[in-house]
């Protein structure tokens, strides 16, 4: 029989509605090296200002779903937003390996440290995934690795679709998660109000933002 945890993520204060998406401009955020013939670092950042702007809406959408219990059109909307957090954190990630890294890939042309799970090796965190870690993610690393996992849920899991239930009082983000599909051993059936959600992405992100000013 395998072990079954449940994991819920609370970021420390009340999701009320509405619920929105921080955003930035590009400038506030921080942007990789430009290397001639391989990224155009201003690029970067423009695209996640643009996602950010997207995914807000996305929020909205997945809200106003809910609320005409348009059963399938909300959870396929939360899909596309958990999916969208998982990239703006990944380019992220991205941005700031390559700023510590510049020389070496612009030698390589290789960028080892490509998005979050990355920063991990066998459920513990790399030498630069510790760097990370402590210099831009802190207090907000659960909900790094809930995003992690609930983004690998929506992609990979056999059972995402046991794990289709509606939120009787508020929006909610239901997955299976088992890695590699291996049901045998261990499961983690994530139970997140979709308010919540919101709030720990705003608060991971903040925190690149808040060390790219330094």
């Amino acid at each position: 029989m395998a072990e079954i945890t449940e994991r819920n993520y609370f970021s420390g204060r009340d999701s009320n509605l509405p619920y929105v998406v921080d955003k930035y401009l590009a400038i506030q955020l921080p942007s990789p090296p430009t290397i001639p013939g391989l990224i155009n670092g201003l690029l970067v950042c423009v695209d996640i200002e643009a996602r950010l702007r997207y995914l807000d809406g996305l929020v909205l959408q997945a809200v106003n779903a809910y609320a005409a219990k348009d059963v399938h059109s909300y959870f396929f909307t939360v899909e596309a937003c958990l999916l969208s957090m998982r990239r703006v954190v990944d380019d992220l990630v991205m941005s700031v390996y390559c700023r510590a890294n510049e020389e070496k890939v612009q030698d390589t042309r290789k960028i080892e440290v490509d998005g979050c799970g990355s920063l991990f090796r066998n459920g513990e965190p790399t030498d630069f995934g510790a760097h990370v870690l402590s210099e831009y993610i802190g207090p907000n690393r659960n909900f790094l690795e809930i995003l992690i996992e609930l983004s690998n849920c929506f992609k990979h899991s056999y059972l995402l679709s046991e794990s289709r239930a509606w939120g009787a009082d508020f929006p909610t983000v239901l997955a299976i998660y088992a890695k590699r599909n291996d049901y045998s051993k261990s499961i983690t059936f994530h139970n997140h109000s979709f308010g919540q959600i919101v709030m720990g992405f705003n608060l991971l992100v903040s925190g690149f933002v808040t060390k790219a000013k330094r």
